[in-house]
């Protein structure tokens, strides 16, 4: 009995570790805490003793089954902050692989040395049967996940064919074999099977919804960024109309100041005008009027900053490029840079670059900014350190939604003192 107890935790540990494996692959989170593994073992230890030393009226094997998918839940919630809902829901549906894909072998025993014991998994010949299954699963997982490029949608193809092929299997083990299993216990796995791929349609709906609104919430922060930008440019168009429709008047004014010799007074008017009519100074750096001044302004914001700000653009003509994108992408962009590149105490040391070039059919933006403060990668995006709420953490995500749409791609690093990123666009 005690081999059995420690083969059985064997057992428990391994369908664990491949639960865990196939949350965080699923939930897009692939770093397994090293905690979550050690709960893992100290629960399979416990559960184990629990079940061979307690007398209970319920099926023990059902009792590990549901311990090993909490223990799944409670690790990705706790140490992965993975969405407590969908990790009990993946690690229920992969319990129910385990336990349809396990039987299954299980039965294949028994038909091959006539013996029912195979079937009965806390016993001694059914728990290496079982540990065997376990085996198999993580073998599979193991050769999976090293594959990089085995994308998810691959997985839920396989979960079904698997379904798929377990129902057929069954069917052929009623209908041309006697096994010595109650028909009903045999009939059962017809219901895992179809708990599988209800599952895997229930996951796919669910990541469809989630990616929806992803893409809609990066939308509304987009559209919230270009009004933004274009109250701001409207704004600078009405004041320079305001100050042009009273520019007759202006000269008027210092016209009769200098006839009376008032040098000093025209002197002084002058400099109001010229304070007020500098808000400003609009640069030609693409011929697009609002990514010009979209750019400016950005220049502006940064020597207020005292941040040396080089702006180096060869923009070709006629792409197909719209504008609301080309801003999205800079406006996040240099936001970002000019906030990482202000918390430099050195002013000295506070540089921006920013350079638009043409490498064929390509257009390939770079922004280079010196930084302070370490950025902080999570799943392979830099986040913001914006402390406030609210749609901060979207920029990052509304300027990839607008280079996706040019097959391009946002990619950012940092060496030493200097952060890079760099957006590539196809027009």
């Amino acid at each position: 009995m005690k081999l059995v107890m420690i083969i059985t935790a064997i057992t428990m540990f391994l369908h664990i570790c491949g639960g865990a494996l196939v949350n965080a692959r699923a939930l897009s989170k692939c770093k397994i805490n090293k905690k979550e593994i050690a709960l893992g073992f100290i629960v399979c230890l416990a559960v184990s003793f629990f079940v061979f030393n307690v007398d209970m009226s319920a099926d023990k094997y059902a009792v590990i089954c549901f311990a090993e998918a909490l223990c799944v839940c409670i690790g990705s919630m706790v140490f992965r902050g993975a969405d407590r809902r969908l990790s009990l829901f993946l690690a229920i549906s992969y319990e129910f692989v385990t336990v349809l894909f396990t039987k299954l072998l299980a039965l294949g025993f028994v038909i091959l040395t006539k013996d029912a014991a195979c079937y009965k998994m806390l016993e001694a010949k059914g728990s290496y049967v079982n540990l065997a299954g376990a085996v198999i699963i993580m073998a599979a997982l193991f050769l999976l996940f090293a594959l990089k490029k085995v994308s998810n949608k691959f997985l839920m193809r396989a979960g079904s064919v698997f379904a798929i092929l377990a129902m057929a299997a069954i069917n052929f083990i009623t209908s041309n074999g006697a096994t010595g299993i109650d028909n009903d216990e045999i009939f059962s796995l017809q219901y895992y099977a179809i708990f599988i791929l209800v599952s895997i349609l229930v996951f796919q709906m669910r990541r469809q919804y989630d990616a929806e609104k992803e893409i809609a919430r990066t939308k509304e922060n987009e559209a919230m960024i270009l009004e933004r930008e274009y109250q701001s440019l409207s704004r600078s168009y009405e004041n320079n109309a305001k100050l042009f429709h009273d520019f007759r008047n202006h000269c008027g004014v210092l016209r009769n100041f200098l006839i009376k010799g008032n040098s000093d007074e025209a002197l002084s008017y002058l400099d109001e005008l010229t304070g007020s009519g500098s808000t400003l100074t609009v640069g030609v750096w693409t011929g697009d009027e609002t990514v010009d001044y979209l750019i400016s302004s950005k220049k502006k914001l940064a020597e207020e900053k005292q941040i040396a700000f080089t702006i180096e653009v060869e923009f070709p003509r006629n792409t197909n490029i719209k504008s609301s994108d080309l801003c999205a992408i800079l406006a996040n962009l240099l936001d970002n840079a000019i906030e990482a590149c202000s918390k430099v105490e050195n002013k000295e040391k506070r540089k921006m670059r920013l350079l638009i070039r043409r490498i064929q059919q390509m257009l390939v933006i770079k922004i280079e900014n010196t930084y302070e403060v370490m950025p902080v990668e999570e799943d392979g995006v830099y986040k913001t350190s914006k402390k406030d709420g609210g749609l901060h953490g979207f920029g990052i995500k509304s300027a990839k939604a607008a280079a996706a749409k040019y097959d391009g791609v946002l990619n950012s690093s940092f060496k030493g003192d200097l952060f890079t990123s760099v957006v590539t666009l196809s027009f």
